[in-house]
This record gives C-alpha cells, structure tokens and sequence, in this order.
C-alpha cells in the first residue's frame, strides 16, 4: 500500500486548482447596473465578448446579505493589444 497523501500535500494541489480573486472584475449584476438593462441581457453581451475572445471568466470576491465575504463569478477584459495580421483566402 502506498503511504498516504499529507495534508500539505493536498493543500498544494487544491491551492494550484483554486482560480485566484480578481478585485477589478465585473460581476453579470453590475454590468447590469452600468448598462441598466437586465441581468440575462447583460449575461448575454459577456458571453459573446467571451466567445470572441475579448473577455474572460476570474473570480471575485463580494459581501453576501450579512456581509460576509463570498467568491462568485466575474469578467475581465483581454488587453486589446494589436493581434498579428492573420492571411484571409
């Protein structure tokens, strides 16, 4: 039988799978607000930026009703950095 796995051990491999808190991201709900539409709306305007490529998923940490903190899912812009020019046929 093998030995078994350390608590360290563990707390590297999840520390390497957690994805890590991004304060500047935008939740769906206040890109809601901003653009005042709807939060379906706004969830759809992140997907198609997603898909394109102009934006991606991070995670981001917010109060909850009694203002313990709790991690749920934001966006980011990409950096709008000129791309190569790619050969169109």
């Amino acid at each position: 039988m093998s030995a078994p796995i350390t608590r360290d051990e563990w707390l590297k491999a999840v520390g390497a799978a957690v994805m890590p808190c991004d304060p500047d991201a935008i939740t769906v709900k206040e890109l809601a607000e901003t653009l005042g539409v709807s939060d379906t709306i706004a969830y759809r305007h992140i997907k198609r930026l997603i898909g394109e490529g102009k934006a991606i998923a991070v995670r981001k940490r917010v109060p909850n009703a009694q203002g313990h903190p709790r991690t749920v899912s934001a966006y980011k812009l990409v950096n709008d950095a000129p791309r190569p020019a790619t050969r169109r046929r």
